[in-house]
């Protein structure tokens, strides 16, 4: 009878433990446990993690502002899953909801769970300010100089992507732009135009469309672009021009400037 009693209380005090275990357990720790990733971390390194974790749940990442290392420190993201989220938004812009990750391939179920818990989603906040992404950064401008020497006139195109909204009016791009354009002596204009590409160009007699690639991700991105427009455009050639400065991005700059780090070398000094 003893036994039998203390095996019952044995049984009750594991019971108690268990839902009180439950009653600490976060929520994403069921993902969390549903992936491989789970099983690849040591024992000694959980406590590590998990303290992250929780950090991050307390204050999450936003996804559209995000690094690609800061995407890294999520133990459950490979770097496959990184570039596919950063081309994504790359290709269409901020991601305004979670729902959007089921659009990219290579994020499972759980693992769009997971993030729920430790990014956020939505527009960045817009400043008055003209915005790096609004300026000729040095890679573009880059691209528009070596056109120059190729054609007798260059004309960069600012278009409105529908997709996207403006953190500033496009002629104060234009101006911008223009500017910069000035300063170095190119024979280059910059104009404003909301309709396609396509049509712009048969409209100005324009037969060649340069693009800057850095990598094999903007290359292919560009490609698919390049056939759409032959289709609406057979006129209409697209040129690839290699930009020496493979590394520099818009999203590279504001990372710096909100670091209160100087951009000044990575933009011309007309919009420095």
């Amino acid at each position: 009878m003893k036994r039998l009693q203390y095996l019952l209380t044995a049984a009750l005090m594991l019971c108690l433990a268990g839902r009180l275990h439950a009653q600490t357990e976060r929520p994403w720790e069921f993902y969390f446990g549903q992936l491989s990733t789970f099983e690849d971390i040591e024992s000694a390194d959980w406590e590590d993690t998990y303290e992250m974790l929780c950090d991050l749940e307390e204050e999450p990442l936003n996804i559209n502002t995000a690094t690609r290392e800061d995407l890294l420190r999520l133990p459950f993201l490979n770097e496959q899953q990184v570039e596919d989220i950063q081309a994504y938004i790359y290709q269409y812009g901020a991601m305004k909801t979670v729902g959007e990750l089921a659009m990219i391939e290579t994020i499972d179920y759980p693992t769009r769970c997971l993030l729920s818990y430790f990014v956020q989603f939505g527009e960045v906040p817009k400043k008055d300010t003209l915005s790096i992404e609004c300026i000729l950064k040095y890679g573009h401008h880059d691209i528009v100089r070596k056109a120059a020497a190729l054609f007798d006139e260059v004309v960069v195109l600012i278009g409105v992507n529908v997709a996207k909204r403006r953190a500033t009016d496009a002629e104060a791009m234009r101006r911008a732009i223009q500017c910069s354009l000035d300063a170095d002596g190119l024979n280059a204009r910059a104009v404003v135009d909301a309709g396609l590409v396509t049509d712009f160009c048969a409209r100005e007699g324009i037969r060649w469309y340069v693009r800057g690639v850095r990598n094999g991700m903007d290359y292919d991105y560009e490609e698919n672009i390049a056939q759409v427009n032959h289709l609406l455009n057979p006129d209409l050639e697209t040129l690839y021009l290699r930009s020496d400065e493979p590394a520099l991005s818009s999203s590279m700059v504001r990372e710096l400037l909100a670091f209160g780090r100087s951009a000044d070398a990575f933009v011309p000094a007309p919009v420095a």
